[in-house]
């Protein structure tokens, strides 16, 4: 069979902990070296680091798309980072922290776009915070999981999804806050 690996990203300094599609021909990845990265992939033969984006305290856990320039990161110095890669990609110049997201007292392990204004993130401190972009701020406070919470997934531009330490996958509407 043809299954063979096509591509080897170097360039983080110790484990990779997530990878996120931004486009169809760039990703991002997390690292415990505190970093969140932006990979070009023209060609299966010269795929590279485009941009480091530093700020994390801690490793970084999670990522995801926001729009076409804009990702967020989840770390474990307990933030949520925005951050605005600008129109180029090539120049670390143009990629930056746009707001930093405080809520969460521990972990946070995994995050995701509901919509362009909306944030929903996960975290060691049993809780699913819902932040809304515009104003910087917590809208809600998911609470039930009786533990840590390792992930959250969406289902629809209300319905949320999250796995947790507790044994139980829950499902929230973001509106309410109701399971």
């Amino acid at each position: 069979s043809d299954n063979k690996c096509v591509a080897v990203l170097n360039g983080h300094t110790s484990y990779v902990n997530s990878v996120a599609k931004l486009n169809e021909t760039t990703i991002i990845s997390g690292s415990d070296d505190n970093t969140v990265r932006v990979w070009d992939l023209p060609s299966k033969s010269d795929n590279k680091c485009v941009a480091v984006l530093n700020g994390h305290t801690s490793y970084v856990n999670s990522g995801a798309k926001l729009n076409g320039t804009t990702i967020i990161s989840g770390s474990d110095d307990n933030t949520v980072r925005v951050w605005d890669l600008g129109l180029g990609l090539n120049s670390n110049s143009n990629s930056r922290c746009v707001a930093v997201l405080r809520g969460h007292t521990r972990s946070v392990w995994s995050v995701l776009t509901l919509n362009e204004t909306t944030i929903i993130s996960g975290s060691w401190d049993n809780v699913i915070r819902v932040w809304d972009l515009p104003s910087k701020s917590c809208i809600a406070v998911l609470r039930g999981h009786g533990h840590l919470v390792y992930s959250v997934a969406k289902i629809d531009e209300t319905t949320i999804l999250s796995g947790s330490d507790d044994h139980t996958i829950r499902i929230w509407d973001t509106k309410t806050g109701q399971l």
